[in-house]
């Protein structure tokens, strides 16, 4: 999603690298804005959550595997983040699982599958940004080839040691609002 930037000659006499982080944090401004004048509010039942058996997250970084975050990474600590915030409000019993790019169950019409989107620039070891999406589909369904983004993207600032704790925040918050309030919307067994 970003890495056209680094190619673009947008600001002259600056680094590839510096003007990608330029161009994120313009993106994280406008990223700001627009949640503060947005309401995400889960009253009702969203359609494409009703007979979710299972929630299946796939994970693709930019670049691939870089030193400062991973798919595995990625995919744990989101799958931590649903399986808790799912427990705390009574669909504990709704089972979360990581899978591979390809792997059949993607096609499986009772499962939702989460899509976790990262982009990564910065140096490793100097202080790196990466922008999180998550997009969300529902194969089987009418919207099947059209993903839901719920909730704009998430842009974490830091040096290596904080980016964890801050990527954990920033999932909390899209998984919360984008995954597990509409889940619990749903009428059904908890």
């Amino acid at each position: 999603m970003f890495t056209a930037v680094r190619d673009a000659s947008i600001i002259p006499g600056q680094t590839g690298e510096r003007r990608a982080l330029r161009m994120m944090a313009v993106v994280a401004a406008g990223i700001v804005a627009t949640v503060g004048m947005t309401d995400v509010s889960m009253g009702m039942p969203v359609p494409a959550f009703m007979g979710v058996e299972r929630v299946l997250l796939v994970c693709r970084v930019s670049p691939a595997e870089t030193p400062a975050l991973g798919c595995r990474d990625l995919l744990e600590q989101a799958r931590r983040v649903l399986v808790d915030g799912l427990s705390a409000k009574g669909r504990g019993t709704l089972p979360v699982q990581p899978v591979e790019p390809g792997d059949e169950a993607l096609a499986d019409g009772g499962g939702l599958v989460v899509a976790l989107h990262a982009t990564v620039a910065g140096a490793p070891g100097d202080s790196s940004m990466v922008a999180i999406a998550v997009e969300i589909r529902r194969p089987g369904q009418v919207s099947d080839g059209i993903p839901f983004f719920l909730i704009p993207p998430s842009v974490v600032v830091g040096k290596s040691g904080d980016m964890p704790g801050k990527v954990r925040a920033a999932l909390r918050t899209a998984l919360g609002v984008g995954v597990v309030d509409p889940l619990v919307s749903v009428p059904g067994p908890r």
